[in-house]
């Protein structure tokens, strides 16, 4: 157990490091906004904007991002067990509407970049605190995590990233929610994670795009339709029972 020193230090640490990812992209909308101007695109600053995610699980990489896997070739498929780490933020279309709390903020496209670039890169950098955990899709509303896990190890690799979505939920939205409200007056986003555990099938189909196949992330996928709830796969809640750390 962290002390509460150790803790309020965390949390001064992640407050300073949201807050820093909203002043990137204060930044970076400064420029696009301009460029968009520039190119005669003013409608798209101010028109609603469907919000579409792509069920597809494709890294745009050369590289692959995925665990013990640095480099895949064209063509090559290679098949592994993994943990499967989905977040998702519930209702995320509601993002693009402009409420009369919102301050700071002209319009929906610009409330949508703000929120997802940040809250994208907090959860991301809760859960790949540890070397070896790589984000392989990074969705417009959600974060796919791969774990590449040996079998001896996989009770405590489970219990490791149960407790990192914990942190998620239980410490990093609130912060984000916090600052999100004190910059931008925004109401606190709710969120869903879903955790489950097999093999996966990855495959290269050109330079640019690497997909991962496995009913672990389809399920973790599903599982992370919860409002602010962790909810697991029948075998990764087991090996948690086993841990006694999950009841």
């Amino acid at each position: 157990m962290l002390s509460m020193k150790m803790r309020n230090g965390k949390n001064k640490e992640m407050r300073e490091f949201i807050n820093r990812l909203f002043d990137d992209a204060e930044r970076d909308w400064n420029i696009t906004r301009e460029e968009l101007l520039q190119e005669g695109c003013s409608e798209c600053l101010s028109s609603s904007i469907t919000n579409t995610n792509s069920d597809s699980l494709k890294v745009r990489s050369n590289n692959s991002t995925i665990p013990d896997f640095s480099v895949i070739e064209d063509g090559n498929i290679y098949i592994g067990d993994f943990i499967a780490f989905v977040a998702d933020i519930r209702e995320s279309t509601s993002l693009f509407k402009i409420s009369y709390n919102d301050h700071h903020i002209e319009n929906g496209l610009q409330k949508v970049f703000y929120i997802t670039s940040t809250w994208l890169q907090s959860i991301a950098y809760t859960v790949l605190e540890k070397d070896g955990r790589h984000a392989v899709k990074l969705l417009g509303d959600g974060v796919l995590v791969l774990f590449k896990v040996d079998s001896k190890e996989i009770s405590q690799e489970i219990l490791s990233v149960y407790k990192a979505a914990k942190t998620c939920i239980n410490e990093t939205m609130v912060i984000f929610n916090e600052v999100l409200g004190e910059r931008y007056g925004v109401t606190p986003l709710e969120i869903g994670i879903g955790i489950s555990y097999g093999k996966s099938i990855i495959k290269v189909i050109d330079k640019f795009h690497t997909e991962v196949t496995g009913e672990c992330v389809w399920e973790a996928s599903k599982l992370s339709k919860g409002r602010n709830l962790i909810k697991l796969s029948k075998n990764v809640e087991n090996f948690l029972k086993n841990e006694n750390a999950y009841l």
